[in-house]
Order: structure tokens, then C-alpha cells, then sequence
């Protein structure tokens, strides 16, 4: 394994690089390397974490040393510190306070036991300023399910394009781009303020995104000043044909499947571009139960969208969308100089779209398709498109009623689900001599669950392969 410090700067470089980041060099996570075939065979439970104890976790304190022990009594200092300590099945618990530094997990974990980085929500990771990032996941089978993390690199200037980092705030990469980091969780208790992206994920399989709040912009470089550009993305998937042909060593698609985007709350409305951004190449992307409360714009001659989705067999459900700029859903891309005629062929089709309800974007379209059709990326070549209740323009009929295996959904939004269930995936671990998380808010029902990937069926994204277009 490479030293920390060579890890450390591969990554950085790697970020400064572009949104892209291609991380060459940098060690990969230990374990079970292995793919499961869907996010849904990846287990994490409460069972995943039935061995964790006081004694198998490393406790941070903004007051602690670096060569203390790491015990609840005596804590290290930084959360790199303690990362570089644990071993698969161990935690990183960071106490309240704030911790401003630049995090690269360098052991990753395995299905069973995954490494866990948490903390209460008074918890802050903070960006430094010399770092385009607040955290880069760069190993397999790692759980982000704490802390608030935040790209603000000084909280007193929110106004200043420099204050803002020119990467995510969470990054999520592979190093090595002929395999993909795999079975990560990223579930902090809130993400803000960037000058690009909150979250970015390229090269990956099996991941949950969610739950969180959205705490702050995403996209202030532009949002702040005259730049024209649209990267502020809150959830961004995949990795774009333009930014692709900008790296010499890849040749072909980013392949990321099996992610699982949920309760994601930004019912502040804070400023971005989208909500969630799903790349050409990216598959089996599920979003569901998420809030965009409005602030959707960018900075260029093109309508903003809320959701983009370019991928091939996801699925958007559940989501309350509203009172943004331009458009609120898009389908489809146009894609050239398709590396693999099949792959291209899939962009912008067999996606299911239902339960959504979506209003206050003008004379934009509340569900669109571009290019459409004539690119075999319209409504009629998608799974299934039902019980969406959209105010505004629309393609299709949307609204039509669902077939009856169409799942239902228990409430719309960030809101929506059965937080019971969610809380049962709740680690059981406790800080000791330290009270609870407060679960009173709507936003803090969902605290810790992540875990809810692949564990509460009303969370496993929903198989649309049995909603193959049915011939008319």
C-alpha cells in the first residue's frame, strides 16, 4: 500500500485534475473485491455492524493528540489520524466539533465488515483552503453515516468565490479505472457549499447516496461570480462523454450501476444546477424519496434541470420537485463519437419514472425528452412513465394511471418512507457519556441510514427490468 502522504497528494492531484479525477497510483481498500450483481444483494444491515464495539472504535476530539491511544478517554486529534488506524469491521467516531482537513481513507473494508466513518451532526468536517475537497472515497466497502460535511473553507465569508473549494465536497472515485470501488455509503447528517459539485461519482457499483440535508450551494464559483458553467451538480453520476475525451487512458464508458440515491433534502432550496445529474453510461441508477425545494439554475445559453437522466434502467419515483429554473426532468443525451454502438444505443431509455410530483417551473418543461424521439430517447422507448402528478409542460402522458405492478410509494419527498424501518437499521453502537443524536426533526428521522440500501424493501431499488416496454 502506498504511504498515506503519496495517497494523499495521488488523490489531490487527481481532483485538481477535474471533476473527473483519475486517481492513478493510489491503493485500493482491502477485502473482498468482488461485485454483488445489483445493490440489492448488498446487505448492509445492522448486522453488518453487530461486531463493533467501544473496543473496535477510534475516537476523535478537536482537543485530542495524534499519539493518544484513540480511546473514548483519550482521543486523536484529526479523523485521518484515525482512519489510518482502523481495520475492516472498526469505526471512526468523530466527537462534536470541528475538524478541518482534507480525508483519504486508506483501508477500505469488506461486505461484512465495512469501515465507518460518524459522528453527531454537531460534528463538522470542514475543507481547508489549500484543498478542493472536504473527503475522497477511493476504497471498496466504506460508510460515510456522520457528521455534517461542509466545503466552506471559512464560514464568515459565504459570499466569496474563494472561500469555495474548485472540487465535490465528497468525492468518490476508483483508482484504478479497470476496476470500480464498490459498496460505499455516503450518509452524512448534511452536505454544503461547493464551488462545483456536493457529491461525485465516477467509476463506481453498489453505493447508497442519502439520507441528507443539504446544508449549503453547490456551484458558487459560477453562482458568484461571471463564469458560465452549470457544475454544480448535487448528486453527479457517472462521468461525461466531454470530460472523458479530456483523459488520454480512457477509451471506453463509465459503467457506474447499482446506486441508490435517497432522501436527499433540499427543501431550503439552496442555489444548484440539479438535483441529480445521471451520466451516458451510468445504469440501474434509483432515486427516490428526494426534496428539491427549488434553486436550480446554471449560467449557460441552456435551460437548468432539476434531474438529467442520460442513463439506461433507472428509476425516478417518489421525488417532490419544484420551483426551479428551466426544465424540471429531462431524458436523454446526444451522444457522438460512441466508442460502443451499444452502449450508445441504451443512453436515455428503458427508464421508469412514477409517483412524482413536480410543479412551479414556468413555461419550462416539467418532464422532457432531449433530443427525443427521433434519437430513439422519447417516451415510447423508456419502461414505463405513470402516476406522476406534473404541473407545466409534458411529453407522454405522465399522468396516466400505473399497471398494478407498479410499486406505491408512502409519501413523497424527503419525508416519505417508513422511518421506523429506517431506524431499525441504525447502528446500535453509543458513545459513551454521550447523548444520542436528537431524531425530532424530519431531517434527522433519517439520520444514520444508509444502511437502509438493500435492507428495507421499500429502499431496494425497484427491478424496472420486468417493466420492459409492452408492445402497443
Amino acid at each position: 500500500m502506498n504511504g498515506p502522504d503519496i495517497g494523499r497528494r495521488a488523490v489531490l492531484a487527481g481532483i485538481c485534475g477535474g471533476s473527473l479525477g483519475v486517481l492513478t497510483g493510489v491503493a485500493g481498500g482491502a477485502g473482498d473485491t468482488s461485485v454483488p450483481s445489483s445493490a440489492s444483494q448488498q446487505q448492509i444491515s445492522r448486522d453488518s455492524h453487530q461486531n463493533i464495539t467501544e473496543e473496535n472504535t477510534v475516537f476523535v476530539d478537536p482537543s485530542g493528540r495524534n499519539d493518544n491511544p484513540g480511546t473514548a478517554d483519550s482521543p486523536v486529534g484529526t479523523i485521518q489520524e484515525a482512519l489510518e488506524r482502523v481495520e475492516p469491521g472498526e469505526r471512526v467516531y468523530a466527537n462534536s466539533g470541528e475538524y478541518q482537513e482534507f480525508v483519504v481513507p486508506d483501508q477500505g473494508g469488506t461486505p461484512e465488515n465495512p469501515v465507518e466513518l460518524t459522528g453527531p451532526p454537531d460534528a463538522v468536517l470542514r475543507r481547508p483552503p489549500d484543498s478542493p475537497a472536504a473527503i475522497a472515497i477511493v476504497v471498496n466497502h466504506f460508510h460515510l453515516t456522520g457528521l455534517l460535511i461542509d466545503g466552506l473553507a471559512d464560514p464568515d465569508r459565504p459570499e466569496d468565490p474563494d472561500a469555495y473549494g474548485d472540487g465535490p465536497v465528497v468525492h468518490m472515485t476508483a483508482p484504478d479505472l479497470d476496476e470500480y470501488v464498490e459498496g460505499i455509503v455516503i450518509a452524512p447528517h448534511g452536505i454544503g457549499n461547493s464551488g462545483r459539485q456536493l457529491v461525485n461519482l465516477n467509476f463506481a457499483k453498489n453505493v447508497g447516496v442519502g439520507p441528507f440535508e443539504v446544508t449549503g450551494r453547490a456551484g458558487a464559483k459560477w453562482q458568484l461570480t461571471d463564469e458560465e458553467n452549470h457544475n454544480g451538480e448535487i448528486v453527479y453520476v457517472g462521468t461525461g462523454r466531454t470530460t472523458i475525451h479530456q483523459h488520454d487512458n480512457i477509451t471506453g464508458w463509465d459503467r457506474t450501476q447499482d446506486i441508490h440515491i435517497h432522501h436527499i433534502d433540499n427543501s431550503a432550496g439552496h442555489p444548484h444546477s440539479q438535483l441529480v445529474d445521471v451520466k451516458p453510461g451510468a445504469e440501474n441508477v434509483t432515486i427516490e424519496y428526494c426534496t428539491d425545494g427549488g434553486g436550480s439554475q446554471n449560467d449557460l445559453d441552456r435551460p437548468a434541470t432539476s434531474v438529467n437522466l442520460a442513463g439506461y434502467d433507472c428509476t425516478l419515483r417518489w421525488c417532490l420537485i419544484q420551483d426551479g429554473e428551466g426544465n424540471a426532468v429531462n431524458v436523454g443525451r446526444e451522444v457522438e463519437d460512441s466508442p460502443d454502438d451499444e452502449i450508445a444505443e441504451q443512453v436515455g431509455t428503458e427508464n421508469a419514472i412514477y409517483g412524482n410530483e413536480i410543479s412551479g417551473f414556468g413555461d419550462g418543461w416539467g418532464l422532457g425528452f432531449s433530443p427525443g424521439s427521433d434519437a430513439g430517447q422519447g417516451p415510447e422507448h423508456q419502461a414505463i412513465i405513470c402516476g406522476n402528478n406534473i404541473e407545466g409542460r409534458v411529453a407522454g402522458n405522465p399522468e396516466s394511471d400505473c399497471p398494478e405492478d407498479v410499486p406505491t410509494g408512502e409519501g413523497i419527498g424527503h419525508t416519505g418512507g417508513d422511518p421506523e424501518a429506517i431506524r431499525a437499521t441504525i447502528s446500535e453502537f453509543e458513545p459513551p457519556n454521550m447523548e444520542s443524536p436528537d431524531q425530532s426533526s424530519s431531517a434527522d428521522l433519517l439520520l444514520y441510514a444508509a444502511t437502509a440500501l438493500a435492507t428495507a424493501s421499500m429502499f431496494v431499488p425497484y427491478s424496472v427490468r420486468r417493466f420492459r416496454r409492452r408492445s402497443t
